[in-house]
């Protein structure tokens, strides 16, 4: 009986810490930015492996670390604007009332082309507004069908593809995952440790560009 009841009280103390918690849409938010970073990494990676293919070197992304704070931005998006591959919601609210075969691939279709117009348009706009307030390129894309040197469609539908796949099947397993495997004041000391040597990584960068009209690049391997 004792056990009984302090099984109950330990279930109603979880219950009054979770409601504590800041959550977006049912989410705590400790474990999106958790994956966050794992999505900061990811980003680091694609942008290191899209220019290995196109021209051979790697380097740090203007970085010390193997992270690009933007790409945190992408897991809170998804969970806000899509939220579940299976069953989008935006804002919190149902975008289909039920979903057959024939609705669920347009449904994938529709994801998959916001995604890459989604790229296309950040990349237009965040390029665009660093050259013009710093005079600084960060990138530059020279292949066809490009908007400036910023935008491209080949890189658009490349990065958006990417995008939509990691969402479509990784991004729920994932957090899944995370909330039920890692507890939630490691994932909250990994946010507060990691998080800020992210946060201050990127601040460096862009204190760089402002003092000097130039991105850090601390290291460049050539591969050919």
């Amino acid at each position: 009986m004792e056990k009984i009841i302090e099984t109950e009280t330990l279930q109603e103390e979880l219950q009054e810490n979770s409601k504590k918690h800041f959550t977006i849409y049912g989410v705590e938010f400790v474990y999106l930015f958790f994956l966050g970073i794992g999505m900061a990494f990811l980003g680091w990676l694609a942008e290191n492996t899209f220019k290995f293919f196109a021209s051979g070197t790697v380097d740090s992304r203007f970085h010390i670390f193997p992270f690009l704070s933007p790409y945190m931005l992408v897991v809170f998006a998804y969970h806000i604007l899509l939220r579940d591959p299976d069953d989008p919601a935006c804002f919190g609210r149902k975008l289909f009332k039920r979903i057959d075969t024939k609705r669920k691939v347009g449904m994938r279709a529709a994801m998959w082309l916001l995604m890459c117009c989604m790229v296309f348009v950040g990349e237009f706009v965040i390029g665009n507004l660093w050259d013009i307030l710093f005079g600084v390129q960060l990138w530059h894309y020279t292949s066809a069908l490009t908007v400036t040197q910023y935008a491209g469609v080949f890189q658009a539908l490349g990065y958006g593809t990417g995008a939509y796949l990691i969402f479509v099947f990784l991004y729920k397993p994932a957090l899944k995952w995370a909330t039920e495997k890692v507890p939630f004041n490691v994932a909250k000391t990994i946010d507060i440790a990691l998080g800020s040597l992210i946060i201050l990584d990127s601040l460096f960068m862009v204190i760089c560009i402002i003092c000097f009209h130039k991105a850090p690049m601390y290291w460049t391997i050539h591969f050919w």
